[in-house]
This record gives C-alpha cells, structure tokens and sequence, in this order.
C-alpha cells in the first residue's frame, strides 16, 4: 500500500514542509488534526499526537500493519535454502527482504509453518559433502553456495553464528577442515565455539582468516574481487590451527596473584565449623546435593536469608510454588512453624496477618523467579538485568539449554560449564542444588552420587550433601563437605526442623 492510499481514507488532510502530512485521527474523536504521517526507509509512519495506539489506528482505517509496508518494498524472499534434517524430513531457510532471515518446515498441505518443530537440524548441503576433500565451513548458506559453484564444497549451521552444536562435529568426523569466518567479532567467536567443538574429531582444523574485507565481510566479498586461485593459495599457506598456550615466569605468577584483589566473602552461612571450611565468594560454583525430601531447598532458604542480608540474591525455583516459598522463608524468619503461617496468611485478622508476612516485605535484595521453562541461556539474561551477587538454582534436573545435546552426559556437562562461566563472568557466587542417586539412603554418598555427576563433581569449587545419619530419621543431618577447592573437607552434624524449615549445628 502506498501512502497516498491512506491519506485518501483520512479526513483534513494537510502537507508539511517536512514531508510529513497532517490530518484528522479516526481513532478518537479529534479536533486538532492530531495524525501524523511521513515515509521512512520503506514503511509508512503514523503517529497520534493525543497517544492513540497504532493498532487502534489502522484499525479504524480497515488496514492492518503489513500495510504499512510500501508496495515497491514489501517483505519479498530472496532466497531459499533447502535443509534435510538428520532423518531426511526437509526444512528450509528463508532469505526475505529487508534482510531477514526465518526458517520453515512443510505443513503436509502444501504449505509452510514458520518453526521447526520436531526437526533434528542437520548441516546445510552436508550429503553432497565427500569427505576425502577438504571441507570449508561459513557462517551463511550463500557463501556454501558461492564455493560450490566454484568448484569447492561447503556447509554451515542454520541460526548463523553461535548456534553450533556437537552433533554437528560428529558429521565431519576426521575431516580435513577450513573454517572462513565473517570479518567481526561475532564470526570470530563463532570460528572458536566451531573449533572447540571439533578439535578431537577433525583430522586437521585451519582458521583461514581473509585479507582486505571490509567489516562484517565474507568469503563472498572475498571472490567479488579476487579469483577462486587466490583463495586456494591462502589455504595451501594457511598453517594448521594450534591452541597457543600461556606461560609465565615464576615470578610474573606470584606478582599477579599478589596485585589482584582478593575475592570478596559474600556472605556466612550461620553454620560455624562450615564457615570455618567453606567460603561463598565471587566467582564460586557450589553444589548443595541430596536426597529428595531432606531439605536441600531449605537449606539454600536459609543461606539465602543469611545472603540476602548484604548482597543482591536471585533464585531460580523449580521444586516449590510461590505460596510454599513465602511461608517457609517466612517460618525461618519469624521461628515458627509452617502451618502457623499458613494459617495466619489466610487468616481474616489482618493484624496476624501482618505479623507474619511483613517480615517478607523487608527483604528487599532478593530476587524470585518461579518460570517452570527457564534455561541456563535465560538466567544470564536474567542476571544481566538484576546483577546479583549470589545466584540459587533449584534444581539441576529440571535444568535446560538453549542448544540441543545427543544426551544426558553432554546435557549436564554443558549446564556445570555454565554454571561455571556464570559464576566467573559476573563474578558472583552460583549455588547449585542437585539431586543425590536414590541409591545412596543406604550408603554415605560421594562424588559420583551426584546427578550428572562427573561433570558436577569436576567443574564444582565445593560439593556439599545432606545426608540422613539414621535413613529412618530425616531430622538427624550430616553436612557432608565432599569437595572444597579452597580448603579441608568435612562432616558436620545438623538437626533439621522440617517444620520450621530450620537447621541447627550440632555441637560435639
């Protein structure tokens, strides 16, 4: 649609020496020609001066927002790249313009559904790949292309850059491989995730890096304005890829351990003889393991309000609903029991009420988050926004990732990888909890007990368990300090009041 077609529908209609065009809103009733319209970039603009939403707007016109697309400019398809999935069901990548890109699978009616639902995403074009030759890895199908029409073969992950997963690397098993990346950061990072990836599966990597691109150039630049002899003569020349190791002299060591600050104790967690082994500071990824239904939850519950005393604290809270929550921080709170609180949270005496809620109200540094589907992806973002300094998440079985993994080993590995990275690029203190193997009622748990343990139990600077000293008593604790990075281990006796969602140290 054009814009002269909606200024035909308007009333009191008036040019500007701006270009823009003046005239009466249909949205409300409006006597001040508050309507303004211009063209920008392909679109039609229209703004009300007296606040009326657009959709309001083209919705009092008989139009709808695609509308506002100029005719000569509408969303168009450039170009289509044609994907079979891991088990031969075909999906699709859509160029469109302005440049966009969406991915889409056939409807089984002749049509498309812009998702991929059920699609096990394979690499672009990788059945036509002979793995006896040279693979060349881009970031966007049109540059696969371009090397395949010159005489070349190529492949990339749909998604662009960042969105290389494992599964991947195992279809170019001890392949010969060149990775050409875009000339920016992100294509730099995406070269790295690439090589992470297939560093022990590939028969050779080379990081061809191309000269005289402009930025965010490609390969594609690359032979606008040089010949495909050219290329092959950079990677003759190109030298296979080495992780460069660092190395320090002694004393360059101890000088930089002496002038970085020292990491600051967030918080103590009440416990003595704990205080006294473990330390909760920034950049620290600890794991609180146990059996279902003997207070990892409530442990972390009074850690968080020991936290929460000095520093921001977010928790990630799968195991209980909001309700449950509030009471039982509420109970460590205010030393009475559970069903006290519930009772007098749904009491009609708003004086009771008040006693043992608004304690609640006064802790202002703590972030909950009750989202049943969140990621580890998302609880960055999250963190990004609410910048706390110790983050709880409960729990690691019902974690997720943002990126597809063949199975439970690599899931868990890539959720303690970054729970780790999490812990040390935003410098705060990551608790963990995981479950213990049911198994282990009968036994003393260790290390490999835990949940996905060998990635847990490696990549944790301290593991910590309740266990049960009696299986047929679940008030009688030990804390178990299982791993410490920074110092002893230990066995501490705890009593737990499950009504009261408290912990007391029991002293020898």
């Amino acid at each position: 649609m054009k814009l002269d077609d909606i200024l035909s529908k308007l009333q009191n209609v008036k040019p500007l020496q701006n270009g823009e065009y003046q005239a009466i809103c249909p949205a409300h009733d409006d006597k001040k020609a508050s309507l303004s319209l211009t063209e920008k970039n392909g679109k039609i603009l229209i703004h009300c001066q007296a606040g009326c939403t657009i959709e309001s707007v083209i919705g009092s016109l008989g139009i709808e927002k695609k509308d506002l697309f100029l005719a000569e400019k509408r969303d168009y398809v450039l170009a289509i790249y044609r994907y079979k999935d891991m088990k031969g069901k075909p999906y699709e990548v859509v160029r469109s313009f302005p440049k966009e890109f969406y991915q889409r699978q056939e409807d089984g009616h002749g049509g498309y559904i812009k998702n991929l639902n059920g699609i096990v995403k394979n690499l672009y074009r990788i059945d036509e790949i002979d793995k006896t030759n040279p693979v060349f890895i881009c970031e966007g199908e049109k540059d696969c292309d371009r090397l395949f029409s010159e005489g070349l073969q190529a492949t990339t992950n749909c998604g662009g850059a960042g969105k290389w997963i494992d599964s991947y690397s195992d279809l170019l098993n001890n392949c010969e491989i060149v990775i050409i990346p875009d000339n920016d950061v992100t294509g730099q990072n995406h070269a790295k995730q690439i090589i992470a990836s297939m560093k022990e599966k590939a028969k050779s990597i080379k990081l061809l890096e191309l000269p005289d691109l402009p930025p965010k150039g490609d390969v594609s630049d690359y032979l606008n304005k040089n010949k495909i002899e050219n290329l092959l003569i950079l990677v003759q020349n190109c030298n296979e890829y080495k992780e460069q190791e660092e190395i320090y002299w002694l004393p360059d060591l101890v000088l930089r351990e002496i002038s970085e600050p020292e990491k600051k104790l967030l918080f103590k967690t009440g416990f003595k003889r704990l205080d006294d082994i473990v330390e909760f500071k920034e950049g620290r990824f600890i794991v609180i393991s146990g059996l279902p239904g003997y207070g990892k939850t409530s442990f972390c519950y009074n850690l968080l309000i020991k936290a929460a005393q000095d520093n921001i604290c977010l928790f990630q809270n799968l195991e209980m609903d909001t309700e449950e929550t509030y009471c039982r921080l509420a109970a460590i709170l205010e030393n009475k029991t559970i069903y006290q609180i519930k009772d007098y949270g749904n009491s009609e005496n708003k004086s009771a009420w008040k006693v043992n809620w608004s304690p609640l109200l006064m802790l202002n540094n703590i972030f909950m988050d009750f989202d049943k589907n969140y990621t580890m992806e998302s609880i960055d973002r999250l963190c990004q926004k609410v910048f706390p300094k110790v983050l709880f998440i409960d729990n690691n079985k019902l974690l997720n990732t943002e990126v597809e993994t063949q199975s439970d080993i690599r899931h868990f590995e890539m959720i303690a990888k970054m729970c780790k990275q999490l812990a040390k690029n935003r410098k705060l203190c990551v608790v963990l909890v995981a479950h213990t193997r049911k198994d282990t009622l009968e036994k003393e748990p260790g290390l490999s007990d835990i949940y996905g343990a060998s990635a847990f139990a490696q990549l944790a600077d301290a593991v910590i368990f309740l266990h049960p000293r009696n299986k047929d008593e679940k008030r009688a604790l030990n804390l178990k300090v299982a791993k410490n990075r920074q110092g002893k281990t230990d066995i501490i006796p705890i009593y737990y009041e499950e009504e009261k969602t408290r912990f007391t140290e029991v002293t020898r």
